[in-house]
């Protein structure tokens, strides 16, 4: 095969002409796509624009449908704006059965751009609470308190009331005792404070001192009751089992009791 049979197999037209030009347009398509890409990562990190993966996947979309179009005439011999007609009256029918995926792309593009949530956020949808760590074509991913990441569709969400749960906002966590009547109750409740304290670390709230109130006495003892506030965006019930774990075993505990109260304090301004 001399320079001349190579020519005629490139040639534009022909089987290697059209190969050439395929794989020309997709490694333009795939370099646009990495410096574009790169730079929107930019522009989110440096401005107040969310860096949700939703913008990122309809600009790589649009950048392939371009080069789609761009390799029908010479590639395929079909014409573009044959193409996208024909592409008109089949989206009509295809729609249908997408219009939940429609949806959930137009849910969530309102959900971006209208700011109402981004990725980072500390939300309250119904009785999840979680922080929001991407919004895609389809879904919003929330990391909840146990560490579970639960899918929210986006239709779903954007019908349904939102809170968005500041750093001050704190939650009540209460734990009923019952103490002997023996010995310094001033030093005991400071144990006990300090016990959960140390048993909740980073949960706790820094503006909330805990409290231990004595409610009365009984044939058990005295009754008390350990009060301490977490951060919103942590589980009470995970909270209180810390602090149990801490007072268990402790020689001024007459026994140990729990009730769930699920009250939530009134957050600081």
């Amino acid at each position: 095969m001399n320079f001349s049979d190579i020519g005629q197999f490139f040639a534009p037209g022909s089987i290697g002409g059209r190969c050439f030009y395929l794989a020309c347009a997709v490694a333009i398509a795939y370099l646009i796509q990495t410096i574009v890409v790169k730079a929107l990562n930019k522009v989110f990190d440096s401005t107040r624009i969310p860096a949700a993966s939703i913008f990122i996947n309809i600009i790589k979309g649009l950048i392939w449908i371009f080069a789609l179009l761009a390799v029908l005439q010479p590639v395929f011999g079909v014409e573009p704006t044959a193409f996208v007609a024909a592409l008109g009256v089949t989206s009509v029918v295809i729609s249908f059965g997408l219009q939940d995926t429609i949806s959930n792309i137009i849910s969530g593009l309102g959900l971006m751009l209208g700011q109402v949530i981004k990725p980072g956020d500390h939300i309250q949808v119904g009785d999840l609470v979680g922080v929001v760590l991407d919004v895609t074509w389809r879904h919003t991913q929330v990391c909840d308190v146990s560490g579970s990441v639960q899918l929210i569709p986006n239709s779903v969400l954007n019908k349904t009331a939102v809170t968005i749960l500041s750093d001050s906002a704190v939650s009540q966590c209460t734990v009923p005792l019952s103490l002997t009547a023996t010995g310094d109750i001033d030093h005991i409740t400071q144990e006990i404070v300090k016990r959960g304290q140390r048993a909740l670390g980073s949960w706790e709230a820094e503006d909330d001192k805990p409290s231990v109130l004595l409610k009365g006495s009984s044939a058990l003892g005295i009754e008390a009751q350990a009060i301490f506030h977490i951060k919103q965006n942590k589980s009470v019930d995970q909270a209180r089992d810390r602090v149990l774990r801490s007072l268990i075993g402790a020689p001024w505990l007459m026994n140990l009791s729990v009730v769930d109260t699920g009250a939530a304090a009134p957050s600081k301004i």
